[in-house]
Parts: structure tokens; C-alpha cells; sequence
């Protein structure tokens, strides 16, 4: 229409992945022409609009006539088509595979609007209301013009030259001619409606399939061999009905079609019938199949013998769907028409198209092809030769894949068609070349031979001569030659949040196709993208067909001794046949609510049965059980046994099956793991699947090399990495795809962790049908749009991981769950933790694991009720005892003749004595991660392991010596405990570090100690530890120099003298692994770091430190980096013994903070923590502090023990050196409990920060008050009931904090009790003033009564109450206006007058018989009650002003009670006169008494008349001259 009103037209195909950008660059070329030519009608037609989500632009575009607010020319239209927007109508078949498919395949949607398109019958967005006016709908044809638009298309197709010119027998028979065409329109009319009746679907046929059904009856027609009769039209008519309408049906469907179509046929009056054509079945050969060949000629044979002259590769089973998907991809690839095959996973897909490109390869074409002169569709060998002249042009067969994935672009898919179109433009150009190449040769042969070229015509050659030019016409360079392009897992990409199939719907449309077009689909796409293909819906076998096929697998190329096995086999085919679909439909029982089995586990389990029947020689019920579990494994036991079982009975044993115990004791996982990958290695067996091991913790797999199954040389183990610069990282994927690839090509084993992004890369590996060309077989590996050409080597094996949760789908997030494609791609194994237990390799695991179980229950019997991980940190339940008797097992087979200690004739007892051994080193090991609260709470007092007490350098007083001694029938281990002095080490460094036996060392230490390490200088005796830190960001470890070490040391200790020439360095280098951007830094720097020799020091240590576990993502990154570590230690190794090199001494730490497992609350998940598994490689240890406790003034108590009262004692002497640092680091923290009131704040912080100066570690009064509060402090800790012991006791009961290390802990009750006593004497000394009294009075008396009776606990009493909360704050007291003029007179007071009540009692009862008066009864009492009292100090001797002193203080204190002076403390003046009056009466009362009480004879020894002043002052100095020498002494020597 355009060009017929000579309008400039510009059409725009608008996709789900079209975006504004695209428009916009779009519209640039039809925007300018407009502008240019203003008189002439410019159109742009906008189709499908509705299917991108930039609809807003759209609106824009058609509304507004503009885009992005620029407005259109007036001459430029818009016209825009959309596809409508209806929900989809679904039977009762389709509601059933929805429901089948949705067991298996998990639903993907981006939002609710996604969620909702998918239930419409075409993807499309929903329109914005501005638009819908501007909507006019077409609607759809009615059925008359529907029948007309048939009859016009398929009489236009009559009418074409091709087919015109082969019915010479038919012209003169017009009549006949005429209703076989009705007959076609007719027929075409009828399946269009019963397909749309059939689907409920209106859209889901139309012109296109008219279109589709003559083009495809053209191609059959005019291809069929000999005489084109009526018979021919019929049987073409038929096969291109079923190949656009029969093969998108169902098997009810299919059958209900057939006889419709049969009905038809019969107003033909013809016996064709339509099942008979398309039915296949091997045994007629009336069957049709047409492919393209030599010289554009069809040639026609039965499909059995079309089946048996392709060349398949053995195995493969000529089934149904097979031969099917086979005849319709040819057709599709011969006619170039779109073709899309939709199956279940297992349903020969991608075999079937593996098998077209091997047959139609010329490297690998069959040779019965190429006898009945069937050639490459794509041209791939030429020989051209003209009479002595060869010319050869071999092109290459061109068939370009692309692997859809959830990742797939419309981008990505659209420059994969261009990359094809470009081959097939090449190959054109190239068949060119040829033709004018070797028309120039002819021309040059024939002139130098003097004749020109003949012609056919004008020769005279004899009918020899003849033959001769026709064969060589044959061998000509043919020019139809075409590029398929290979659309794999379709339906993965329908998944995608960019919708990128919408892209197909302007590459299919193209009328000029130049390439062919083959997708596979496990589900359907929607409407708009399958009526632009063939649709082929793959049948679900039935049982008939699972008999036939697994008889067909079985019973290929049994020649000789092996056929006689065949009969055997065969008679247990229907059995097996039966069991398969007892498993598949009994869903009742089944422990999963999906497929968690496939075809393909059937298929390879006839294929295991055939391979092991050959090998062993016949059939027996163990060889059937075995194939059951190797293809129906992946459960676990409990799953296994409730719910295989029965079925194995049923089938194979009459209901009568063996104990579960037989089976798994010859059946378990690890020995059918181990039985598949020795299979590999043999040379006749057929492709062996994959292995997927299904775990329940991300550390099981280890097991494959703590077993011994495979070895690291043997291995690669490729992680999804989580180091930050690998993360959507496309270097990282391709790295890894190279490891994959050099894995194929040497036969390595690969183990893949943590890869999704590349599963759906590896579908063709995975599926195992692979070219082989030249003896080497080959597949690919698709990313994005590449598509990478492997070799396979035949020892190749993947291991695939996946976790319980994601295999079972049983975790909530749908994404995460393993799809059923891709579980059925693999032998599956569930590595169950019980059956783990108790069923090994080793025929002693069980007693091994029973006896192991047993000496930990007497070991730990008071501490049963625990679970195991509060006894040993990071226990794994089950695992961790798995993994240590595998760990033990492998670490004895290391040393050579270990069995030859053991001189006895008894196999038994030699068989005792060794599971003894090995289950005591098994417990030396978990002592070494066990808690230590366990270990210091231990009532039995055993000491057969001291814990470490930290990573470096520590000081204890035992050792430990083990002492085995064997005889036949027992083991006996003696401990025996020696008292060391300070000198000995017992740290994990020295204990578990590199030394002269073992030069490199690899040992994983787990603690919760999270003290930052930093720069820091460890001394003992000669030896100096350097701790450093590397913060960089490199990848290359750079060793330290000793001057840079001394250095260090010189800095940091401010003491060269200590660092000297015979001093031995030792750097322990701290990195976090979160410094490594990508794993390749971190192999990098660990693999320099263990070879290099570069550094003169004798040991060096890298600690690399790695964050608390948060996830199981983290988890699984820790094992990558234990790999990585394992990985360069063993390159290392081997480099060393091949270059027999001296290693020097590595220790290479993998440090793991960890949080302490609580139990967790209701609804709450567990606290991860590193898992405690045991490997050969490794030492694992638990630490409990990082530093030395004197580095950081802490009390060691690693190897102390509560119930021992010798470690008690030594605890205590252990706190009294670290008692001042206590006292410095509890006086800021104790102020924070006391509330000071309306005190002058000014006056009140001068207060606390010249006390604090008394407290450093230069005080000015010589560190005199220092001593009198450690003093205090003494009695307190000293205290068995309530001081430093019971603190330990307390933090062994308590709930321990998350972080941080059971020492820590105990030196924070240690502060804390600190703090509660500080708290209490502060506030005494902050009271009345008595602060104010210390060194301020310039008095040395004052000073020395200060310290002394703040030294007497009976005077200063303290409670130790609990200071936990601020609001609990205690209030110094001011009695005293003003201050006290006496050092402590108020509790001095209250000490004295505690004595009073007492002596009147005592008086009233005795009075009667006492000579004495009141007072001087009183006052002889009150004296005798001081002197029996026990006080450390004596009051004695004070002089007369220190008296007046304390009579002052002592009625300012009874002035509010006693005297009733306060009544008067409104009016100052006569207060202060009254006091006065009063303390001078006082003064003389008391000078009366005291010398009428010293001149009594019973006292006067007791009593002493107050000293002089200066005698008082002398006595005073020579005293404080003593202590200072004793204090500088002890300071020196602590």
C-alpha cells in the first residue's frame, strides 16, 4: 500500500528487550528524511508495541507525535500494530501438564505484573488509558475468510511452476487434480480448527500455519522419488499436515486428529491412511522419510532402514520420541522452516540433534549415507576433479549454537543470528569462487589440448564417456548450502528478566530465510512465538515404550558369550520397567513433591545393566539393586529405605528383601562414588553419568579425598568465588571456564561448588553425547553468546555439589532450587551422616566409630547431658566424628610399616591394639578443640591434655608427657605431670608449628578472642616474635629482612641492648583475608610464601585472619580458601621433591573468629560457627586467647583447675602482680556508680584527678596508697568463698558473651568485683572530706593515720554489694560540715560507739557488783573491746592535736543526734560557737577521764601518754624510709 501511494515506509520490530534508546536511534533515519523532504508522506509502522515495557515512550510516540518532548514533521505518520491483550484458556489437559510441569519446574516471576502476563495469551503489557482510545480492534477472521484466504494460498501453491510441471499424469485428469485440492483446503481448513478447539486457543493457529502447511507440501511433493502420481500428492499432502498440526498435539489429541483426517481421506476413495503414513514403526517399509541429497533429488526409503543407516553411536535406543524429534528437525533444517521441540528432560532432544550434526558432518558422516548418496545439508568436503587436475575446497559444517540461560539478552541472541547469517553469506561467497575457479581451469585445459569445451549435446561420447561426465557433474560444488542456528534450553531463557525470545519474532518473520532455525524447550513458550515455528510436543513413553527401549539398549552389539546374557537381561526388563513407573506415579509416597527422577535415570540404568552383565559374567539380584541405587540413589537412608525399598523387594525379591544393613554394607554412597569413578577409567564402558553429591553440611564433600576416592593431583575444585573482585566478574568466568576445559582434556576429576551462573554453560557436558571426530570426542561450552569447542578426555568426571535444601527444594527461596533438567544429568548421591556412621570403606570403621563413642562417653560421663558442640567448639553432629577417624586413617597410612610395631600371631588383637591407638589419637585431637571452661571444670581432675593458651608465646607450669604402652590385647596410657619453671612453652606455635621433621605446617586455629593483633614484640630468653601486619592490597607476600625486624624490635621495646646478633627472629605476620580482591591474589601470596628462600630466618608464621561466619556463603568461601591454601601447599611440596629443594620452616595459620554457639530462642536460627572437621592436611585447634595474658595484664588460667586446690593457690599468686593495673583500670569505671550531689563540681574534679594521680605508675607519694588498696584488694580476691576463685567458678556457670575469651571473661568479673570494692572505698575516701586530708594537710601524721586506718577492714568496712546500674548509685555522705578534720572519723566513730551498746548491757546486768563508776566502767569495757577486736593498726600514742581533731569531728557527727545542735544551724554564727563551746568541753572531760583512767592499775600498762610531736614525726620518717627501699626493691624484681 505504500508503495503503491508512494509513501516512504519505514517498518520497526519492537521486542521484550526493546528500550527508549533503541527507538530513539531507530527513528533518527525516518525523522531526518522527513525533515529533508517536507512534501512527501513519510510512514513508520511500530509493530507489536505492547511487548516492551517502555510503553510510556510509546503512548508519547502515537498520543503526542513525539518522543522525549520532541515534537514529529507534520509528514511523518505513525502506525502502530499490538497484540491483544487476553487471558489464556486453558483444557483439562493443559490444566494437567501446568500442574505436572509446576512440580518440576519453579515458577519465575519479576513482579505481579510478570506473574499476570504469563497467564495472557500473548506477553504483553497492559496499554495506559491515554492509548486505548487510539485503538481500533482488527479482530480475527471469520470462518468463511479464513477458508478463502486457504483456498487462495493453497491454489496460488498449486499453481507454481515446480509443482505444475511433475503431475503430467495428472493434467489430463483435471477432475481428479481439482479434489485433491479441495481435499487440501478442506483439510487445512479442519485442523486449524480443531488445533484452536482442541487448545482453546484462538490465536494459537493461523495464516502462518497455511502458509507453513503448502510450503511443506511443495518440499514433500516435488522430492519424492519416481513417477509423481496421485498417490504421491496424498502421501505429501499427509506429511506436511503432521508436521504442522499432528506433532503439536498430545497422544489423545494426536489420535482424535488422526481420525478426522481419516474421514476426509475417504471422500477420495484412496486406502491411504493417515496413521499408516506418519506412524513410526520400524517393521513397514511403506513408511516415508525424505531427506535432502545429491543434486536436489529425495530419495525414499522405509525408516527402518533410514534408522539403520544413520549412524548412531551405540546405547542410544531408536525409540518413538527419538525417531520423531529425528524426522522433524531434517524437515525443519531441509526446508529452513523454524521448528521448536518441547519434551520433558530425558526426552531426546538434544540427542537427536547431537545425532543430525554428526550424520550430516562430512568429518564424521556415515558411510551408508553417503552409498545412497545422501550429502552434508551444509556443504562441508568437496573433490572436484577435471581429467589430471585435483581441487579440493572443504568447507566447514556450520552449526551455531547458543545455550540459553536465565542471563540471555535479546542482545545476545539477535548477534548469534547475525554471526549465522555471516557464515552463510561466506558460504556463498565461497561456492562462487569455486565455480569461477574451476570454469577457468576447464577453459585452460581445453586450450592448451587445441579443442574447445564440449557441450552435452554436441559430444559424441559413448554412454562410458557419458557416465564419466556425470560423475564428475555429481562432485560439483553444490549452491544451496545453509547454517542452522541451534537454540538450546529455550525455556531457561523465557526465565529471563529481560524477555529476550521477543527477538525471535522479527528474526523468524523474515520471508527470505537464509538460515534454518532448530530450538529445544523443556515447556512451551507463549502463543506469539510457537505459531511462528513447527511445533513438535514429545510423547511421555508409556510402558510398551520403556520396555522397547530399555530391551533395545540392552540388546545392542551382544555378540558371542555376551548375547547369551541377553535373554536374562531381557526377562527383567518389564520388571525394571515396572519399578520405574512404580517410582515416577507413586507420588503418595514419594518423599518429594517434584520429579526428582527422569527418563534418563531409566535409560542409564538399562545401560549400567548391560555394561555390568558383560563385565561380571551375568545377572544377579545384587547387580540389579546396585543399578537401582546407583540411577535412583540421591535420598537419604530413612527416605531410602521407606520408601526404594519396598519397590526392590517387590520387583526384584517377591516382598522379600534382605535386611537394610546387607544392602548398604555392599551399597553405600561412598562405595558406589567409588565404583563410578573407577568405572571411568575403563575403557569399554559406556558414557558413565556425572555424580551429584547432595550434602547436608558444605563440608561433606571433603570426604572424596579424606577417603581416598580421589587426591588433589587428580582433582580440580572450582568454586563460585566470593572474593569481591570475582564476583560478576566475566575474567572470573572465563578463568573458570579454562579450568574446566584443561579438567576435560588431561581426565581430572572437577568438583563444582557454588556455580550456578555456569550450570546452565555445561548442559552439553553434562548430557554426554559428544562428536567425535578423528578418535577425540569433543563438546561445548556455552556463555552468553559463545559458544567454546572442549576436548573430552575419557577418564573425565564432574562432581557436581548441591546442598540438601536446594536438591530437595525444600529451602523458601524458589531461585535457589536445583532444577529437575539438571538433577536428571547426574548419578545422585546423598552422603547421609548415619550411614556415613556406620558403613566405610574401611572394614573396621564400625568398630573404629563404636569404640571412639564409647571413650568419649567415660571421657566427658559428667558432662552427658551436654550436647556436643558445648563441649567441643564447632562440632559438626555426626560429621566432625566422621571425618576425624577418615582423618586418623589417612594420617596412619602416611607412615610407612606402622603395623609392624605390633609382634603378635593374633590378627584380632592386633586389630584391638590398633583401633586403640587410633581411637586415643582421635581424642587427643578433640581435647584439642575442646572448650576450655570444660577443661577447667573438670571434676575428675584429669589432665591428659593442657589446653593452649595462646597462638603465640605462653608461660605454664605442667607438661604433659604421653605414654603408650602396648601389649597383644590392650592399650595403657600413663599422663605423667611435671612442675616446670616460667621457661617452658606450650603455645600453639611451639607445640603445633613447623619444626625439624615437619618443615610447613597448616594448621586451622578457632577462637573467640577477638583482640586486634597489631605491631607487636614478644620476648623470651633469646628468641624474639615479631608480630607484624600486611593491610595492602597485594598479591605478592614480600618476607620482612632481619634489619627491618630488629628494627621493629628496637621501636617498640626503646632497648637496643635487647635485640642482639644471637637473637633468633621469629615474624608472625597477621593479614585479613578480606585484604584479597580475587582468589588468584591469595594463591599468589600463600604459594610465595611457602616456597620462598629469599628470608634468612629460620621460622616465619602467616596468620590469615577471617571474619566471624554469618552465612553458609561464607562458609562455603572459607572452604575456598582452604582449598586455595591446600592447593598451593601440595604445588609446593611437589615442586620441592622434584627440585629436592630445602623448604624452610613455614607455619601457615588459618585463623577463624568465631562466636560462641548459645542455644537459640524460639524461632530463632542457630549461630553458625566454623565447623570442626578434620582433614589431613590441616591441624585444628582451638585457642582461647590470641596474646599472652602478661602482654595485656591478664591472669593466665588455661591450665588451671577448679577442683585442684594446688591451682588455686597458683591463680591466686598469679593475680597479684596485675592487682595495680587492675586497680588504674577499675577507678574511671568505679566513679561512674557514685553520685557527688550539689559538690562544687570544679572543687569535686580536682578531687578525682589528683587521687588518679596516685594510682599511676609514677605516683607522687611513692606508690604508698597504691599498696594500702591492694592491700584491700588482696583480702578480697584471697578470699576462697567470694574472691578471685569464686569469680572463675562464677564465669564456668554463666552464660558466656558471643565474643571474646573465657580469660577475658574472667578478668571482667575480676574488674568487676574490683570495681564493686573501689566503688565503696572511693566513696568513704570522697566522704567528709576525707580526700581532702591525704597529702593536702602537709602533715605526714595525718598522712600516715590515712593510710593506716584506710588499711583496716574492721574500721573501712565494705560490703562488696553489685554495682551493675547507673540508677544504683551510692551518695557520699557529709555529716561533717565543712570536712573532717580526722582521716576517717566517722567510721572510726561508728567503730568505737559499736562497742557502746554492748558495755550497757553489760553494765545494767553487772552493776550491782562494779566498784567503778559508769564512765570509768565504760571506758576500761570499750578499751578491753578495741585491744580484743583484732585490728591490723593501733590507735595508741596520737598526739594531743590529732585528738581535738577527732573530738571535733566526733560532735559535729552527735551534733544531730546526741547534742541537738542542728536545731540551731540556721544561724551560723551561734552554731559554730555552740560546737566550740561543746568540743572544748569535750576535750577537758575527756582529759579528766583519760588521766584518772591512766593512773588505775589494771590499765596503766595498756595506756601511754600522748608523744611529743617531734619524737611522733621522727619515728614516722624512719618508718616511710623502710617501705620506700622494700617497694624500689620489689619494683625492680616483680
Amino acid at each position: 500500500m505504500a508503495s503503491a501511494l508512494n509513501i516512504a515506509m519505514t517498518s520497526i520490530d519492537v521486542h521484550g528487550g526493546y528500550s527508549v534508546e533503541n527507538l530513539q536511534k531507530d527513528l533518527e533515519a525516518p525523522l531526518e528524511s522527513a525533515k529533508t523532504n517536507p512534501n512527501r508522506t513519510h510512514l513508520v509502522f511500530l509493530d507489536e508495541i505492547n511487548t516492551s515495557p517502555e510503553i510510556g515512550a510509546f503512548k508519547e510516540v502515537v498520543c503526542d507525535h513525539s518522543l522525549k518532548g520532541q515534537m514529529f514533521p507534520d509528514n511523518l505518520v505513525i502506525i502502530a500494530a499490538l497484540n491483544p491483550h487476553r487471558t489464556r484458556h486453558k483444557t483439562d489437559e493443559d490444566l494437567a501438564d501446568e500442574k505436572d510441569e509446576e512440580r518440576n519446574v519453579t515458577k519465575h516471576y519479576l513482579d505481579d505484573l510478570d506473574k499476570e502476563m504469563c497467564q495472557l495469551v500473548y506477553r504483553v503489557f497492559p496499554l495506559p488509558k491515554s492509548l486505548q482510545t487510539y485503538v481500533w480492534n482488527f479482530g480475527s477472521l471469520s470462518q468463511h475468510d479464513e477458508q478463502q484466504y486457504i483456498a487462495v494460498m493453497t491454489t496460488s501453491t498449486w499453481s507454481k511452476k515446480e509443482f505444475v510441471d511433475n503431475i503430467e499424469d495428472l493434467k489430463n485428469t483435471p477432475k481428479v487434480l481439482d479434489s485433491l485440492k479441495l481435499f487440501f483446503i478442506n483439510a487445512i481448513f479442519t485442523s486449524q480448527n480443531f488445533v484452536r478447539e482442541k487448545l482453546k486457543d484462538q490465536s494459537v493457529c493461523s495464516l502462518r500455519d497455511v502458509r507453513r502447511a503448502n510450503t511443506l507440501f511443495l518440499w514433500f511433493f516435488n522430492n519424492r522419488e519416481g513417477k509423481k502420481t496421485r498417490t504421491s500428492v496424498i502421501e505429501a499432502m499427509i506429511l506436511s499436515l503432521a508436521q504442522c498440526y499432528y506433532y503439536r498435539l498430545t497422544k489423545s489429541q494426536r489420535k482424535e486428529y488422526e481420525n478426522l483426517v481419516e474421514q476426509l481421506l475417504k471422500k477420495l476413495n484412496t486406502d491411504i491412511q493417515f496413521g499408516v503414513v506418519v506412524e513410526n514403526e520400524q517393521q513397514r517399509h511403506d513408511i516415508f522419510f525424505f531427506v535432502f541429497c545429491v543434486r536436489t533429488q529425495l530419495f525414499a526409503i522405509s525408516f527402518y532402514r533410514y534408522v539403520r543407516t544413520l549412524d548412531i553411536p551405540p546405547g542410544i535406543a531408536k525409540n518413538r520420541a527419538f525417531c520423531e524429534n529425528l524426522f522433524v528437525m531434517l524437515v525443519g533444517l531441509a526446508t529452513k522452516t523454524p521448528t521448536i521441540v518441547v519434551g520433558r528432560p530425558g526426552s531426546s532432544k538434544t540427542l537427536a540433534m547431537a545425532v543430525v550434526q554428526s550424520n550430516l558432518s562430512s568429518s564424521s558422516k556415515s558411510k551408508g549415507l553417503t552409498e545412497m548418496n545422501f550429502d552434508d545439508f551444509f556443504v562441508v568436503s568437496s573433490k572436484y576433479q577435471t581429467h589430471s587436475v585435483l581441487l579440493c575446497f572443504v568447507q566447514t559444517m556450520l552449526f551455531v549454537s547458543f545455550q540459553c540461560s536465565k542471563l540471555t539478552t535479546a542482545d545476545l541472541i539477535r548477534k548469534r543470528w547475525e554471526n549465522a547469517v555471516g557464515f552463510q553469506e561466506k558460504l556463498k561467497l565461497r561456492f562462487s569462487l569455486s565455480l569461477f575457479f574451476s570454469a577457468n581451469v576447464d577453459t585452460t585445459l581445453c586450450a592448451n589440448t587445441n579443442r574447445a569445451i564440449p557441450s552435452k549435446k554436441q559430444s559424441g561420447t559413448d554412454e562410458k564417456e557419458q557416465k564419466v561426465e556425470n560423475d564428475a557433474e555429481k562432485t560439483q560444488p553444490k549452491s544451496n548450502r545453509s547454517v542452522v542456528l541451534w537454540l538450546d534450553e529455550v525455556g531457561l531463557a523465557e526465565q529471563s528478566p529481560h524477555r529476550p525470545l521477543k527477538i525471535l519474532h522479527k528474526l523468524l518473520e523474515d520471508d527470505n530465510r537464509q538460515i534454518a532455525f532448530i530450538g529445544l524447550s523443556n515447556w512451551r513458550l507463549d502463543s506469539a512465538k510457537m505459531n511462528r515455528m513447527v511445533l513438535h510436543q514429545v510423547m511421555q513413553p508409556d510402558t510398551k515404550e520403556l520396555v522397547a527401549t530399555a530391551d533395545e539398549i540392552i540388546n545392542e552389539k551382544l555378540e558371542g558369550e555376551n548375547a547369551n546374557y541377553q535373554q536374562d537381561l531381557s526377562i527383567k526388563v518389564p520388571k525394571i520397567a515396572e519399578l520405574y513407573n512404580s517410582i515416577m506415579t507413586d507420588h503418595e509416597m514419594s518423599p518429594f513433591k517434584f520429579d526428582f527422577y527422569g527418563y534418563r535415570d531409566f535409560y542409564s540404568l538399562a545401560s549400567y545393566l548391560k555394561y555390568s552383565c558383560q563385565m561380571r559374567g551375568g545377572v544377579s539380584r545384587e547387580l540389579l539393586v546396585e543399578a537401582v541405587m546407583r540411577n535412583f540413589g540421591g535420598m537419604t537412608k530413612e527416605q531410602t529405605e521407606e520408601f526404594l525399598f519396598p519397590k526392590i523387594a517387590k520387583y526384584f525379591y517377591g516382598n522379600v528383601l534382605p535386611k537394610p544393613e546387607i544392602i548398604w554394607k555392599q551399597f553405600s554412597p561412598l562405595h558406589l562414588i567409588r565404583n563410578n569413578i573407577e568405572q571411568s577409567r575403563d575403557i569399554k564402558r559406556p558414557e558413565m553419568r556425572n555424580i551429584m553429591l547432595i550434602t547436608e553440611s558444605p563440608v561433606m564433600w571433603k570426604i572424596l579425598f579424606d577417603s581416598g576416592i580421589t587426591t588433589m593431583e587428580s582433582t580440580e575444585v572450582i568454586f563460585g568465588s566470593k572474593f569481591a573482585g570475582d564476583i560478576n566478574s566475566t575474567i572470573y568466568l572465563y578463568r573458570t571456564i579454562e579450568k574446566v576445559r584443561n579438567a576435560m582434556s588431561t581426565g581430572k576429576i572437577c568438583v563444582l561448588l557454588k556455580l550456578e551462573q555456569l550450570y546452565d554453560s555445561l548442559y552439553d557436558i553434562l548430557n554426554q553425547r559428544y562428536q567425535s571426530v578423528d578418535g577425540q570426542k569433543f563438546c561445548r561450552i556455552c556463555i552468553g553468546g559463545e559458544s567454546i569447542r572442549c576436548r573430552i578426555a575419557k577418564t573425565f568426571r564432574c562432581v557436581v555439589v548441591v546442598s540438601r535444601a536446594e536438591a530437595f527444594h525444600e529451602t523458601k527461596n524458589h531461585d535457589l532450587h536445583t532444577p529437575v533438567a539438571f538433577l536428571n544429568r547426574f548419578e545422585k548421591f546423598f552422603l547421609d551422616p548415619s550411614l556415613l556412621e556406620q558403613y566405610s570403606l574401611d572394614p573396621l570403621w564400625k568398630s573404629k566409630f563404636d569404640k571412639l563413642q564409647k571413650t568419649i562417653a567415660i571421657r566427658f560421663s559428667d558432662r552427658l547431658q551436654l550436647k556436643k558442640s558445648a563441649l567441643f567448639v564447632g562440632f559438626l553432629e555426626r560429621y566432625t566424628y566422621i571425618s576425624l577417624l577418615i582423618n586418623e586413617a589417612t594420617s596412619r597410612k602416611n607412615e610407612s610399616n606402622e603395623e609392624k610395631k605390633y609382634d603378635t600371631d593374633n590378627e584380632e588383637a592386633a586389630q584391638e591394639v590398633q583401633i586403640d591407638q587410633i581411637v586415643q589419637n582421635c581424642l587427643r585431637m578433640l581435647l584439642q578443640n575442646t572448650s576450655l571452661q570444660i577443661l577447667i571444670d573438670d571434676k575428675k581432675r584429669q589432665r591428659d591434655f593442657i589446653p593452649y593458651a595462646d597462638i603465640v608465646l605462653t608461660l605454664s607450669l605442667y607438661m604433659c608427657i604421653h605414654i603408650y604402652i602396648f601389649n597383644p590385647t590392650y592399650t595403657y596410657i600413663l599422663y605423667m605431670f611435671f612442675f616446670l619453671d616460667d621457661t617452658s612453652k606450650l603455645d600453639v606455635l611451639e607445640r603445633e608449628g613447623a619444626n625439624e621433621k615437619n618443615e610447613q605446617v597448616l594448621i586451622k586455629v578457632v577462637t573467640h578472642d577477638f583482640q586486634l593483633l597489631d605491631t607487636h614484640v614478644l620476648r623470651k630468653g633469646n628468641e624474639a616474635y615479631v608480630i607484624t601486619r600486611d593491610d595492602l592490597l597485594n598479591s605478592s607476600y614480600i618476607p620482612k629482612s632481619v634489619e627491618d625486624l630488629t628494627t621493629i624490635c628496637t621501636r617498640l621495646t626503646k632497648d637496643t641492648k635487647q635485640v642482639s646478633q644471637t637473637t633468633e627472629l621469629t615474624e608472625i605476620r597477621f593479614k585479613d583475608l578480606r585484604d584479597f580482591v580475587q582468589e588468584t591474589d591469595l594463591f599468589t601470596y600463600v604459594f610465595d610464601f611457602l616456597r620462598d628462600v629469599s628470608c634468612v630466618l629460620k621460622h616465619s608464621v602467616l596468620v590469615i585472619a577471617c571474619d566471624p561466619l554469618m552465612s553458609e556463603s561464607m562458609l562455603m568461601h572459607y572452604l575456598h580458601v582452604q582449598y586455595l591454601v591446600e592447593k598451593a601447599f601440595v604445588a609446593n611440596q611437589k615442586s620441592s621433591n622434584e627440585t629436592k629443594a630445602i623448604r624452610p620452616k613455614r607455619t601457615f595459620v588459618m585463623l577463624f573468629y568465631s562466636n560462641r554457639v548459645a542455644s537459640p530462642s524460639k524461632g530463632q536460627d542457630p549461630v553458625l560457627t566454623n565447623p570442626l572437621v578434620f582433614n589431613s592436611l590441616w591441624k585444628h585447634v582451638f585457642v582461647d586467647a590470641l596474646l599472652p595474658a602478661n602482654s595485656l595484664n591478664e591472669v593466665q588460667i588455661n591450665d588451671i583447675n577448679v577442683f585442684e586446690p594446688q591451682s588455686l593457690t597458683q591463680i591466686q599468686k598469679r593475680i597479684e602482680p596485675n592487682s595495680f593495673k587492675l586497680l588504674a583500670d577499675s577507678y574511671e569505671l568505679a566513679l561512674n556508680f557514685i553520685n557527688f550531689g550539689r559538690r562544687n563540681q570544679t572543687e569535686f574534679c580536682d578531687e578525682i584527678h589528683t587521687l588518679r594521680t596516685y594510682l599511676n605508675a609514677d605516683p607522687p607519694d611513692n606508690g604508698e596508697l597504691q599498696e594500702v588498696l591492694n592491700g584491700r584488694l588482696q583480702d578480697v580476691l584471697l578470699d576462697t568463698e567470694t574472691g578471685a576463685t569464686y569469680c572463675l567458678k562464677t564465669v564456668l556457670k554463666q552464660q558466656l558473651r558471643e565474643r571474646g575469651s573465657l580469660r577475658s571473661e574472667f578478668m571482667s568479673n575480676l574488674a568487676q568485683k574490683i570495681k564493686n570494692l573501689l566503688v565503696e572505698i572511693l566513696c568513704v575516701i570522697f566522704e567528709n572530706g576525707n580526700s581532702l586530708l591525704y597529702r593536702r594537710q602537709k602533715d605526714e601524721r595525718i598522712d600516715n593515720l590515712f593510710l593506716r586506718i584506710l588499711s583496716e577492714p574492721k574500721i573501712v568496712r565494705v560490703t562488696q554489694r553489685e554495682h551493675r546500674e547507673h540508677n544504683h548509685e551510692i551518695v557520699p555522705k557529709d555529716d561533717i560540715p565543712g570536712g573532717g578534720r580526722f582521716p576517717f572519723s566517722s567510721h572510726l566513730h561508728a567503730f568505737v560507739s559499736s562497742f557502746r551498746e554492748v558495755c550497757f548491757e553489760v553494765y545494767e546486768r553487772m552493776k550491782q557488783d562494779i566498784r567503778e563508776s559508769l564512765v570509768e566502767f565504760l571506758i576500761v569495757q570499750i578499751h578491753t573491746s578495741i585491744q580484743t577486736s583484732g585490728l591490723k593498726i593501733s590507735l595508741n600514742r596520737l598526739s594531743m592535736d590529732l585528738i581535738k581533731r577527732l573530738l571535733h569531728d566526733v560532735v559535729l557527727l552527735e551534733s544531730s543526734g546526741t547534742l541537738g545542735l542542728r536545731r540551731f544551724s540556721k544561724d551560723a554564727h551561734v552554731y559554730n560557737t555552740l560546737v566550740n563551746h561543746v568540743c572544748l568541753f569535750v576535750e577537758k572531760a575527756s582529759m579528766e577521764a583519760l588521766q584518772k583512767f591512766g593512773a588505775s592499775k589494771e590499765t596503766k600498762r595498756d595506756f601511754s601518754i600522748p608523744k611529743d610531736k617531734q619524737q611522733e614525726e621522727k619515728e614516722d620518717n624512719t618508718r616511710k624510709k623502710n617501705k620506700s627501699s622494700i617497694r624500689r626493691q620489689q619494683r625492680r624484681d616483680p
